[in-house]
């Protein structure tokens, strides 16, 4: 209600010239914007008459996109490595806790321990990683059940 009452005495001078200050502003910003449009087209027509500017530019931006999926996927085989190298420790932990299979965890650990020795796995397809992995958890399932069985 203050607010209105100051409305209504305010000079109405003062009104017109905050609406002149308002549009000169907005007038300054027009003209920048312009400006800056006028900039980026000729920068524009200057990439489309040079083939080799137009090249690297966009062979920046394509490193540029290719940075992000690469540093996903150097985390993903660093944590991939980390729990390779957790469950190598573990086997470690079982071989000593359970003399009766510690030729079979031994065996185990060193598959383990060849996989994740591999660098980024190089030279696997896809396929062969998943077997090699189906294969590991297989025999690992197995110590687990002979485990089971011998202590009931």
């Amino acid at each position: 209600m203050q607010a209105d009452f100051n409305l209504q005495e305010q000079d109405p001078k003062d009104r017109r010239s905050g609406f002149r200050n308002a549009a000169g502003f907005l007038l300054i910003a027009i003209g920048i914007g312009v400006a800056l449009l006028f900039f980026e087209v000729q920068d524009d027509t200057r990439v489309a008459d040079d083939p080799a500017l137009e090249a690297l530019l966009k062979a920046q931006s394509r490193l540029a996109q290719s940075y992000g999926p690469e540093q996903d996927t150097l985390s993903q085989s660093q944590a991939a490595h980390r729990e390779l190298r957790a469950a190598i420790d573990m086997l470690a932990a079982a071989e000593r806790a359970d003399p009766e299979t510690t030729e079979k965890i031994a065996e185990l650990r060193t598959s383990l321990k060849a996989l994740e020795s591999q660098k980024d796995f190089e030279g696997m397809t896809s396929k062969e990683l998943q077997a090699r992995y189906r294969k590991l958890r297989t025999e690992l399932e197995a110590l687990i059940k002979g485990h089971l069985e011998r202590r009931h």
